[in-house]
């Protein structure tokens, strides 16, 4: 596969023309995760997502916990996106030869699965909730799964918007940045 991808990346590049890549090309549904077959979502590299757990001396009956999700890659982890590059983005480059570098200019990830849920979580989210909030999620998180009055919308817009900045600043963007240093085009689903 190596050798037929270098060869097309050799000639697409004598010819002016681009080379890139898609995630499904390697990781078809119904296949092993991708991520999971390159050592990406092990250890504390998985996903991590709320549950709620029902408990009837929990307000709301309703009682939130962070478990693991297997075969899922945990966006909030700074290190998730160094991961990805080193074991998934830069073996292109690696195995590609020099002279076909300029062609190979994007990649594309479809339905990327980080976590695989809506409601991610890792244990300085709190703190940087705090930071960026001003008031405490811990004890607001049951609103996240149920009707808690007033403040439920604005608790889920916060969680949410607390979630999609760190996604941004320590999976999205590092990954961004990797491929914009080179002057390749990165897009997901």
């Amino acid at each position: 596969w190596w050798d037929f991808f270098s060869f097309a990346a050799v000639e697409c590049a004598k010819r002016g023309m681009g080379i890139g890549l898609s995630g499904y090309t390697l990781d078809w549904p119904g296949n092993d995760n991708l991520y999971r077959r390159l050592g990406i979502t092990a250890d504390e590299l998985r996903g991590r997502v709320l549950v709620p757990v029902k408990d009837a001396s929990a307000p709301y009956g309703i009682r939130v916990e962070p478990r693991v999700k297997d075969r899922t890659l945990d966006p909030l982890n700074p290190e998730s996106a160094r991961r990805v590059i080193e074991r998934f983005f830069e073996p292109f480059l690696a195995r590609v030869p020099k002279e076909a570098h300029k062609a190979l200019n994007y990649f594309f990830q479809d339905e990327l699965r980080l976590a695989g849920d809506r409601y991610v979580w890792r244990d300085d989210f709190p703190d940087e909730f705090m930071r960026r909030k001003g008031y405490d999620v811990r004890p607001c998180l049951v609103a996240l799964f149920t009707d808690v009055g007033a403040d439920t919308e604005r608790i889920r817009l916060d969680y949410n918007d607390v979630m999609v900045q760190l996604e941004s600043e320590r999976y999205f963007r590092p990954i961004f940045d990797w491929h914009a240093s080179r002057g390749m085009i990165w897009a997901c689903d």
